[in-house]
């Protein structure tokens, strides 16, 4: 689960987590959309790309404190982010969630995995 502690919005229930060289490399590569209660937590990234992907995602890069520290909205496919230096991880979410929970760079998160 991520919950957005600025605001007490829950972003995500379910999270899947790509931390290794394989997994990190495949993301959602190959997958027809990601689910609306979904994300894909990814670390150590500082950059992504949208290759072979077949939907748009918003992406929340965040530190190691889970603030975040870059937002991007609307990554389509076939797209490369720009490198975020400051960045520890990203979490891959559904295109519009970043604006439809009112996330922003410096809220901190809470994330639960099981």
């Amino acid at each position: 689960m991520i919950i957005n502690s600025s605001n007490d919005i829950c972003l995500a229930s379910h999270v899947e987590v790509a931390n290794r060289t394989l997994s990190r490399t495949i993301g959602l590569m190959g997958r027809n959309k990601i689910e609306t209660d979904h994300a894909l937590l990814i670390y150590p990234c500082q950059q992504i790309h949208t290759y072979f992907m077949k939907f748009t995602i918003d992406c929340l890069f965040i530190d190691k404190q889970y603030q975040v520290v870059q937002i991007i909205e609307g990554l389509k496919p076939w797209k490369i982010s720009k490198k975020i230096s400051a960045g520890w991880g990203v979490i891959e979410l559904p295109e519009g969630l970043v604006k439809g929970t009112d996330t922003h760079v410096n809220d901190r998160l809470i994330l639960e995995l099981k």
